[in-house]
């Protein structure tokens, strides 16, 4: 029998946690995300450093 990781056991017991895969999946949305953002803010910083 194979065992479960605890983030298997707690899909199971609560079924609002998310699977690994999904889990790896939310993960990489959020960093695209962060990285979207992180964007902006270098472009603001250098349009703020052009203008002194």
């Amino acid at each position: 029998m194979q065992s479960l990781t605890h983030g298997e056991e707690l899909s199971i017991i609560n079924p609002y946690f998310p699977r690994r895969d999904e889990y790896i999946r939310m993960l990489e949305e959020y960093k695209e995300e962060l990285e979207a953002e992180l964007k902006e803010v270098n472009k603001e910083l250098e349009e703020i450093k052009k203008g002194d």
